[in-house]
């Protein structure tokens, strides 16, 4: 790297994380750049900083999206109880609904999936249940690929897709254990959206496969 990109390139993540540069990642942070931000949130949290990861859960309550999706990224590297309660306290937080407040809450589900695993359950249970197909839906092309969907689905580039029910679906599929595939099913069988029944069943057949796999 020239000395210009040096001093006007984006943040060097991975040698600001060497340094234990905390000062350096928080700028990182902030610089507006969505993979970086994302990138900086994990270095911070590895950095075992207190400041770090204060910070970190400051940002969970920013008025800003793409920030709290950003610390979303971090708290979910701490993964212990502090930040499945924060984490699930966006998750339960009620609010008209927009794209961005549905990712957010989708990410969170996520996140409290691979936090506390079967612990998410209920809570992420009572949330699809809650969810109606009067639900605003959107082409998400992130979320999409987050699927693993079929090919045929994937093809459908025009595909409109409940995002609040396939990203808590999709936070089913990261628990895997028994007790989430048989809610899956329970909640298919009332399931009239045909795209979130294509992915859903392909992930409970998937879901089968892996288990079997692990016996």
């Amino acid at each position: 790297m020239g000395i210009l990109g040096k001093f006007f390139g984006p943040p060097n993540v991975d040698e600001l994380k060497a340094k234990g540069n905390i000062k350096g990642l928080i700028h990182a942070f902030n610089s507006g750049d969505e993979n970086i931000r994302a990138k900086a949130a994990e270095a911070l949290a590895d950095s075992g900083n207190n400041s770090a990861t204060e910070f970190l859960y400051e940002r969970l309550n920013d008025n800003n999206s793409l920030v709290v999706m950003g610390a979303i990224a971090g708290v979910t590297k701490l993964g212990d109880s502090r930040a499945f309660s924060a984490l699930l306290g966006i998750f339960k937080e009620k609010k008209k609904f927009t794209l961005e407040f549905d990712l957010l809450k989708g990410a969170s589900a996520m996140s409290l999936a691979k936090i506390g695993g079967t612990k998410a359950l209920q809570p992420i249970l009572e949330a699809i249940r809650r969810s109606n197909s009067d639900l605003e839906v959107a082409y998400d092309k992130f979320a999409l690929k987050l699927l693993n969907a079929p090919e045929s689905f994937v093809k459908n580039n025009k595909a409109s897709l409940s995002i609040m029910r396939i990203n808590l679906l999709i936070a089913l599929v990261i628990i895997g254990t028994p007790e989430a595939i048989s809610a899956m099913e329970e909640l298919l069988a009332k399931e009239k959206d045909q795209n979130v029944l294509s992915f859903g069943r392909e992930s409970v057949r998937k879901m089968k496969m892996r288990l079997q796999e692990q016996t």
